[in-house]
């Protein structure tokens, strides 16, 4: 809950935060004038679209917690976490929005932009019912090739899966695919983890607590 992850910011703020500053002198690095365009003003207009998606306040407030969560834990930050969970939920994905955006996050790196456009292909395969190459080719463009686990999820090869994608694979059979990537062995294994402690991870992961701790106030 709330509790918990004003905890996590605290913690992170107290451990890093020195480390944070040295780490980024040392590398010279001077790109860090702004923080996340998601400003606390605009968290009630957040919180109100995610209560009209979910249907319940409730529903609303579990979900934000868990997408605060994943902002504090990895690279992303919070603006882009949160237009991701907005895509899959505006396409009528329902259930496992925050599962999905994590298993999205695994294979992005820390590129905000590419996590959205990975969340809006998702999303437009949902919504028209069937992923084919257009879908496809998003994740593909952007270095992360399916072909392999769709392979193992389908059980179909060459020009076999080549017909099923043309036909269209569902949405279970895609997402399955990008969560298989990031399991044991998996290409991208333990990447958001390595991702968070690069100085890009740092940053995003201390903007955006900050942004967490000014909504309390």
């Amino acid at each position: 809950g709330k509790e918990r992850i004003l905890h996590q910011v605290g913690d992170f703020l107290a451990d890093q935060f020195a480390h944070f500053l040295v780490s980024k002198i040392a590398l010279g690095d001077g790109d860090h004038a702004a923080f996340d365009s998601q400003q606390p003003q605009d968290f009630e207009v957040l919180r109100v679209r995610m209560e009209q998606f979910t249907g319940s306040i409730g529903a609303a407030k579990e979900l934000m917690e868990e997408l605060d969560a994943f902002s504090i834990d990895t690279p992303f930050e919070g603006g882009n976490v949160q237009n991701t969970a907005l895509k899959l939920l505006g396409a009528g994905i329902k259930e496992e929005v925050a599962a999905i955006v994590r298993e999205l996050g695994a294979v992005a790196g820390t590129s905000g932009e590419t996590l959205e456009e990975l969340g809006d292909a998702m999303a437009k395969g949902f919504a028209r019912g069937r992923f084919q190459t257009e879908e496809l080719n998003k994740f593909l463009e952007r270095g992360i090739n399916l072909l392999p686990e769709l392979e193992k999820v389908t059980g179909k090869t060459g020009d076999d899966l080549r017909k099923a994608i043309e036909k269209g694979l569902t949405f279970d059979q895609v997402r399955a695919g990008i969560a298989s990537l990031s399991g044991p062995g998996a290409q991208f294994e333990d990447m958001l983890k390595r991702m968070s402690v690069t100085g890009k991870g740092l940053f995003s992961t201390l903007s955006y607590g900050i942004q967490i701790l000014l909504r309390e106030f």
